[in-house]
Protein backbone atom coordinates (compact mmCIF):
# COMPACT_ATOMS: atom_id res chain seq x y z
CA UNK A 1 0.00 0.00 0.00
CA UNK A 2 1.08 3.55 -0.72
CA UNK A 3 0.35 4.73 2.82
CA UNK A 4 3.49 3.01 4.02
CA UNK A 5 1.58 0.71 6.36
CA UNK A 6 2.01 -3.02 6.01
CA UNK A 7 -1.09 -4.96 5.00
CA UNK A 8 -2.08 -7.40 7.73
CA UNK A 9 -4.00 -10.54 6.87
CA UNK A 10 -6.25 -11.66 9.68
CA UNK A 11 -6.94 -15.30 10.37
CA UNK A 12 -10.54 -16.43 9.86
CA UNK A 13 -12.82 -15.89 12.82
CA UNK A 14 -12.74 -18.64 15.43
CA UNK A 15 -16.32 -19.67 14.82
CA UNK A 16 -15.50 -20.32 11.13
CA UNK A 17 -12.70 -22.71 12.12
CA UNK A 18 -15.03 -24.47 14.56
CA UNK A 19 -17.64 -25.03 11.88
CA UNK A 20 -15.01 -26.40 9.47
CA UNK A 21 -13.72 -28.74 12.20
CA UNK A 22 -17.22 -30.01 12.92
CA UNK A 23 -17.91 -30.65 9.25
CA UNK A 24 -14.66 -32.57 8.74
CA UNK A 25 -14.73 -34.56 11.98
CA UNK A 26 -17.12 -37.33 10.80
CA UNK A 27 -15.16 -37.95 7.60
CA UNK A 28 -11.78 -37.94 9.32
CA UNK A 29 -12.93 -40.47 11.90
CA UNK A 30 -13.59 -43.09 9.22
CA UNK A 31 -10.24 -42.80 7.44
CA UNK A 32 -7.90 -45.71 8.10
CA UNK A 33 -4.44 -45.32 6.65
CA UNK A 34 -3.84 -47.66 3.72
CA UNK A 35 -7.45 -48.86 3.39
CA UNK A 36 -9.48 -47.98 0.33
CA UNK A 37 -13.23 -47.95 1.01
CA UNK A 38 -15.26 -49.64 -1.72
CA UNK A 39 -18.96 -49.53 -2.48
CA UNK A 40 -21.17 -50.85 -5.25
CA UNK A 41 -20.11 -48.05 -7.60
CA UNK A 42 -16.34 -48.54 -7.14
CA UNK A 43 -15.96 -52.27 -6.40
CA UNK A 44 -15.77 -53.55 -10.00
CA UNK A 45 -13.65 -50.57 -11.10
CA UNK A 46 -10.96 -51.25 -8.48
CA UNK A 47 -10.97 -55.05 -8.73
CA UNK A 48 -10.18 -55.04 -12.44
CA UNK A 49 -7.29 -57.53 -12.57
CA UNK A 50 -4.56 -54.88 -12.86
CA UNK A 51 -3.18 -55.73 -9.41
CA UNK A 52 -3.85 -57.99 -6.43
CA UNK A 53 -6.57 -56.69 -4.13
CA UNK A 54 -7.47 -57.98 -0.67
CA UNK A 55 -10.90 -56.98 0.58
CA UNK A 56 -12.37 -57.13 4.05
CA UNK A 57 -16.14 -57.46 4.23
CA UNK A 58 -17.35 -56.22 7.60
CA UNK A 59 -20.03 -54.17 9.28
CA UNK A 60 -20.00 -50.55 8.27
CA UNK A 61 -18.29 -49.29 11.43
CA UNK A 62 -15.98 -52.08 12.57
CA UNK A 63 -13.97 -51.94 15.79
CA UNK A 64 -12.00 -54.18 18.14
CA UNK A 65 -8.81 -56.25 18.01
CA UNK A 66 -9.52 -57.79 14.59
CA UNK A 67 -10.15 -54.32 13.14
CA UNK A 68 -6.91 -53.04 14.69
CA UNK A 69 -4.97 -55.98 13.20
CA UNK A 70 -6.47 -55.24 9.77
CA UNK A 71 -5.57 -51.53 10.08
CA UNK A 72 -1.98 -52.44 11.04
CA UNK A 73 -1.71 -54.83 8.07
CA UNK A 74 -3.13 -52.24 5.64
CA UNK A 75 -0.75 -49.57 6.90
CA UNK A 76 2.24 -51.90 6.30
CA UNK A 77 0.97 -52.72 2.81
CA UNK A 78 0.42 -49.05 2.05
CA UNK A 79 3.93 -48.14 3.16
CA UNK A 80 5.50 -50.96 1.12
CA UNK A 81 6.23 -51.05 -2.60
CA UNK A 82 3.96 -54.08 -3.06
CA UNK A 83 1.46 -53.95 -5.92
CA UNK A 84 -1.44 -54.76 -3.61
CA UNK A 85 -4.47 -52.80 -2.47
CA UNK A 86 -6.16 -53.28 0.90
CA UNK A 87 -9.84 -52.47 0.71
CA UNK A 88 -12.93 -52.45 2.90
CA UNK A 89 -16.52 -53.09 1.97
CA UNK A 90 -18.53 -51.75 4.88
CA UNK A 91 -21.94 -53.39 4.90
CA UNK A 92 -24.81 -51.58 6.56
CA UNK A 93 -27.28 -53.86 8.30
CA UNK A 94 -29.94 -51.17 8.62
CA UNK A 95 -31.79 -48.71 6.42
CA UNK A 96 -30.73 -49.00 2.79
CA UNK A 97 -28.36 -51.88 3.66
CA UNK A 98 -25.51 -50.26 1.73
CA UNK A 99 -23.15 -52.75 0.03
CA UNK A 100 -25.15 -55.80 1.17
CA UNK A 101 -25.46 -56.68 -2.52
CA UNK A 102 -21.67 -57.01 -2.84
CA UNK A 103 -21.44 -59.34 0.16
CA UNK A 104 -24.33 -61.43 -1.19
CA UNK A 105 -22.60 -61.70 -4.56
CA UNK A 106 -19.79 -63.64 -2.85
CA UNK A 107 -22.09 -65.57 -0.47
CA UNK A 108 -20.87 -63.67 2.58
CA UNK A 109 -23.36 -63.48 5.43
CA UNK A 110 -23.30 -60.68 8.00
CA UNK A 111 -23.16 -63.28 10.80
CA UNK A 112 -19.76 -64.35 9.44
CA UNK A 113 -18.13 -60.88 9.48
CA UNK A 114 -15.34 -60.06 9.12
CA UNK A 115 -14.56 -62.00 5.95
CA UNK A 116 -11.52 -61.55 3.72
CA UNK A 117 -11.18 -62.21 -0.01
CA UNK A 118 -8.13 -61.89 -2.25
CA UNK A 119 -8.34 -61.23 -5.97
CA UNK A 120 -5.05 -62.06 -7.64
CA UNK A 121 -3.50 -59.96 -10.38
CA UNK A 122 -5.22 -60.95 -13.62
CA UNK A 123 -8.51 -61.74 -11.87
CA UNK A 124 -11.30 -59.21 -12.06
CA UNK A 125 -14.29 -59.03 -9.74
CA UNK A 126 -16.13 -61.49 -12.00
CA UNK A 127 -13.71 -64.26 -10.93
CA UNK A 128 -13.79 -66.26 -7.70
CA UNK A 129 -11.47 -64.80 -5.07
CA UNK A 130 -9.14 -66.70 -2.75
CA UNK A 131 -10.85 -67.05 0.64
CA UNK A 132 -8.80 -66.17 3.72
CA UNK A 133 -9.59 -68.34 6.73
CA UNK A 134 -6.52 -67.86 8.93
CA UNK A 135 -5.96 -65.94 12.14
CA UNK A 136 -7.16 -62.37 12.10
CA UNK A 137 -3.71 -60.98 12.93
CA UNK A 138 -1.54 -58.55 10.97
CA UNK A 139 1.39 -60.97 10.46
CA UNK A 140 -0.98 -63.76 9.35
CA UNK A 141 -2.51 -61.44 6.72
CA UNK A 142 1.02 -60.56 5.53
CA UNK A 143 2.03 -64.23 5.20
CA UNK A 144 -1.20 -64.97 3.31
CA UNK A 145 -0.71 -62.26 0.67
CA UNK A 146 2.98 -63.10 0.30
CA UNK A 147 2.14 -66.74 -0.32
CA UNK A 148 -1.00 -66.38 -2.46
CA UNK A 149 -0.42 -63.12 -4.33
CA UNK A 150 3.36 -63.34 -4.61
CA UNK A 151 3.83 -59.82 -3.25
CA UNK A 152 6.62 -59.13 -0.79
CA UNK A 153 5.88 -56.82 2.11
CA UNK A 154 8.15 -58.11 4.83
CA UNK A 155 7.56 -59.49 8.27
CA UNK A 156 9.65 -58.62 11.32
CA UNK A 157 13.08 -60.19 10.87
CA UNK A 158 12.65 -60.74 7.12
CA UNK A 159 14.83 -59.24 4.45
CA UNK A 160 13.74 -59.45 0.82
CA UNK A 161 17.12 -60.66 -0.46
CA UNK A 162 17.54 -63.22 2.36
CA UNK A 163 13.95 -64.37 2.10
CA UNK A 164 14.50 -65.25 -1.57
CA UNK A 165 17.32 -67.69 -0.68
Amino acid sequence: PKSGKAHVTRPPPRHTMSVVSLLLAPTLGYVDRGILKLDNTTFDKIIDGSRAVIVRFDKEYAYGDEHDAWKDFAKKVGESSASLLSCDVGVSEYGDKDNADIAERFSIKTDDFPQYRLWLKGSGSDKSPVVYSGEKKSDAFLRFVQEKAGVWIGLPGQGKELDAI
